[in-house]
């Protein structure tokens, strides 16, 4: 079949389609029953329609859904709280930021760039508790205190600084440690073999504690566990 044989049956078939419309018994719209609608069926329907153009019908109209939507977040918060019977605690960070450089570490207390002046002060002042027999105390200031034993010629240095502070500890002749104590609190431990000396360093998160010693390594963490905020 040619272009023109297939437009000529085309327009056939499509003749045939007329012809059959044309045939159709349709009834005159002006003999159709004139239906009408109640008076009280358009006084619901105005009702509605009033009541659709009001500015809390949505919020309405979507109660129910809101109301399931918010018992299943509640639900869900209770369980993600809760599975296994585990409560869940929020991480508290007590961890100091280590950066690993070729010679050294440096170590900080949170990677910010800017603080606030209230959070650059010292405004809750720590002492080391259970300080050994034979020491005295021969410094005291707000962010250090030193304690030395003049018969032994052992020391204890203990400073306190802002969420600012920030330390090198020299790893080229020294050694780095860390230890997790029970309360799983962090420390790095910097030992200094050439002059027999123990650096400890910590942070509670707003505060760089450390203690520096001639001490053993055992007796100097030991106190880094009984430093503690001072009572008022």
């Amino acid at each position: 079949m040619d272009k023109s044989e297939f437009m000529t049956a085309l327009e056939k078939s499509f003749e045939n389609d007329c012809n059959q419309l044309a045939n159709l018994d349709i009834p005159d719209y002006q003999n159709t029953p004139n239906y009408q609608l109640s008076k009280k069926f358009k006084k619901k329907m105005a009702k509605l329609i009033d009541r659709q153009k009001q500015p809390y019908f949505v919020f309405i109209s979507t109660a129910g859904r809101r109301v399931a939507s918010f018992i299943i977040i509640i639900f869900v918060m209770m369980a993600a709280s809760s599975i296994g019977g585990v409560k869940a605690v929020p991480k508290i960070n007590k961890s100091l930021v280590v950066k690993s450089f070729s010679d050294h570490i440096s170590l900080s207390v949170d990677d910010r760039k800017i603080y606030s002046a209230w959070e650059t002060t010292i405004r809750d002042e720590y002492e080391v508790y259970d300080i050994p027999d034979g020491f005295e105390l021969t410094e005291s200031k707000e962010d250090l205190k030193m304690y030395c034993n003049y018969d032994t010629g052992e020391f204890i240095r203990f400073r306190q600084g802002s969420i600012t502070t920030a330390v090198e500890l020299d790893t080229v002749h020294s050694t780095i440690e860390f230890y997790v104590d029970e309360n799983n609190q962090d420390y790095v431990i910097h030992d200094m073999k050439a002059l027999s000396w123990i650096g400890v360093y910590w942070t509670d998160g707003d505060y760089m504690l450390s203690i520096l010693s001639n001490l053993d390594k055992n007796t100097v963490i030991d106190l880094c566990k009984h430093t503690k905020k001072k009572a008022d």
